[in-house]
């Protein structure tokens, strides 16, 4: 092999492990969010799925506006009503769970 050739195994050797690390990123990202969850929350992990966004939003509803906690996935969007929001925790009761497709 030429230096070259080594080279270029240990580039594809380090982007494989990069994008493995990645993988473990999310899928710890998406664990967290889970916990954040109570009541019958689906499981969300899902193979491809990455956290996009999340965070407090004002939901328009019929009668008068309420607070819901959102979590958006490159995939689907994620909402519930706070339970509790001190600095230690948040908990959130599931809500709903949308897909988005094309």
């Amino acid at each position: 092999d030429s230096i070259e050739d080594v080279l270029e195994k240990i580039i594809k050797a380090n982007d494989k492990v990069s994008e493995t690390t990645k993988r473990y990123e999310e899928d710890d990202q998406i664990s967290i969010v889970q916990k954040i969850f109570t009541g019958n929350v689906p499981d969300l992990k899902s193979p491809g799925r990455s956290l996009v966004r999340q965070g407090t939003l004002i939901k328009l509803c019929r009668k008068v506006p309420k607070k819901r906690y959102f979590v958006l996935f490159n995939d689907a969007l994620v909402y519930g009503v706070i339970e509790d929001e001190s600095k230690k925790r948040l908990k959130v009761k599931f809500h709903r769970l949308i897909p988005l497709t094309e």
